[in-house]
């Protein structure tokens, strides 16, 4: 995820008392923390105007502002940056994992807002369903074209003969690569066709060049 070092000021010789009283009119609460601290900061530092405030941050490298970024987090008493982005990783592959999850389990529920109802037996029982999507009886006239139809079998055969589950996913990626294999292939041998028109152009002019020079009945 991308990060921003925000300091509000209308002109650079704003004073860094008026780039705080800027920093309550940021709309995100962490925003404004920092903005203060990092005003704190320059006026510890001996700067006087926002000006020289945004002028000691653009001065740094990428790593130093995210080590500045965190020092006034830290200060604000805020999460470290690197500790945000790793939870909101795990929060985003465990949703995906949870998507993932709902769409490959036989167990179902109707997906229509408000209903719950699952797939039964004539005995009323819970039963699997291999299927996209599952609707009840009263949502069925929801159903998208493939909903209920049979998912294609995560079956595959191995190289060896040996039945495997097949990963669509890794599948996927296996094509992707090999796509990207035949372009590079093919890029290669267009760079070489090029390069060997440019050698023989090159080798067809030396002897143009040679043959202008030699003595009359001399024939390369």
């Amino acid at each position: 995820m991308n990060w921003q070092i925000l300091v509000p000021y209308p002109h650079p010789e704003d004073s860094l008392a008026t780039v705080g009283e800027l920093a309550n009119t940021l709309e995100a609460d962490e925003d404004c923390a920092v903005a203060r601290q990092l005003v704190l900061s320059g006026l510890m530092a001996g700067l006087s105007t926002a000006g020289q405030l945004v002028d000691r941050i653009e001065a740094l490298d990428t790593a130093d502002r995210r080590q500045l970024l965190d020092a006034a987090r830290q200060l604000a008493g805020l999460e470290p940056t690197g500790t945000v982005e790793a939870r909101r990783s795990f929060e985003a592959a465990t949703a995906s994992a949870q998507i993932t999850a709902a769409a490959e389990s036989l167990w179902k529920t109707c997906p229509a807002d408000g209903c719950n109802a699952i797939p039964v037996n004539d005995s009323g029982t819970p039963i699997p369903v291999d299927v996209k999507r599952w609707w009840c009886r009263a949502h069925r006239h929801l159903v998208a074209e493939g909903d209920m139809r049979p998912r294609p079998s995560r079956l595959r055969y191995a190289p060896s003969g040996a039945v495997i589950e097949r990963d669509p996913d890794e599948e996927a990626r296996e094509a992707r690569a090999e796509e990207r294999r035949r372009q590079v292939a093919e890029e290669r041998r267009v760079e070489r066709a090029v390069e060997a028109g440019r050698t023989l152009r090159a080798d067809k002019a030396a002897r143009e060049a040679l043959r202008r020079e030699l003595p009359p009945g001399i024939v390369l």
